[in-house]
């Protein structure tokens, strides 16, 4: 019977050290995704820590543009960047590939990449 509440005892403690790992990961870490843009044509994913920078565990420029300013052009986008850039800081923890999931996550599911795209100039007329 002493073994039992032993086991018991150990796993209530994985338990409580689990839910805090996964706590401590959704409140003081986030992602910010940068889609591909002429200066990073792969775009990136940055995982940060984010505690006192006021950024959603998920975000954007796109996204945070949406919903501070309502629209997303090219000059709202590189300022955003540099913007969270600054906030950010040293605070991050590791850089990866582009993400579409989480882009389109940010920004409920609107994509802005036509933004990037140089515009179609009609044909010249002789």
């Amino acid at each position: 019977m002493a073994q039992a509440s032993k086991g018991k005892k150990i796993g209530i403690g994985v338990a409580a050290i689990l839910a805090l790992a996964v706590l401590s990961f959704f409140n003081l870490t986030g992602f910010y995704i940068v889609p591909p843009i002429a200066k990073l044509p792969k775009g990136e994913t940055i995982w940060f820590y984010r505690r006192g920078t006021g950024l959603p565990f998920i975000s954007s420029a796109d996204g945070l543009n949406l919903e501070h300013h309502n629209g997303v052009t090219t000059q709202t986008r590189g300022a955003m960047n540099a913007l969270v850039a600054n906030i950010i800081g040293k605070g991050v923890i590791w850089k990866c590939g582009y993400s579409q999931v989480l882009y389109m996550r940010s920004t409920g599911n609107r994509d802005f990449s036509a933004l990037e795209k140089p515009l179609a100039l009609p044909p010249a007329n002789p």
